[in-house]
């Protein structure tokens, strides 16, 4: 799942990340994303990458929630900061599974985080 809500953005990480043969979920609202992955028991979820570029605080913030949710601390995570975002870093609840990445960021960069965040989740 990707939460941005920069259109351009949303289709350039949906199009190179569907090519790496992942299905992509972009939501432009950090609430409603929480919102969908607290309506089930077991999110069928791999991972959510927030984007704080155009949301902002509110990314950092549903981050957070998603760290200490019930039924969504065990999905992994990737919070980007945008350059003007750093400092929010220290804002974000991480660990070994919900990490922040500076951008810009190149997609190799991105794939790699992800691939070892599933892999981690599912051993």
């Amino acid at each position: 799942m990707i939460v941005e809500s920069n259109i351009e953005v949303q289709n350039l990480l949906r199009d190179r990340l569907k090519r790496c043969g992942y299905r992509v979920l972009v939501i432009s609202d950090p609430g409603r994303a929480i919102s969908r992955l607290e309506a089930f028991s077991e999110p069928n979820v791999d991972c959510v990458v927030f984007n704080t570029a155009d949301i902002g605080a509110s990314a950092v913030k549903a981050f957070n929630h998603l760290v200490t949710g019930e039924y969504t601390s065990d999905i992994p995570a990737i919070l980007l900061l945008g350059e003007a975002h750093n400092s929010w870093k220290d804002h974000a609840k991480l660990d070994k599974q919900h990490v922040a990445m500076s951008t810009p960021i190149r997609l190799g960069e991105l794939r790699k985080s992800l691939r070892q965040l599933i892999s981690e989740k599912n051993k």
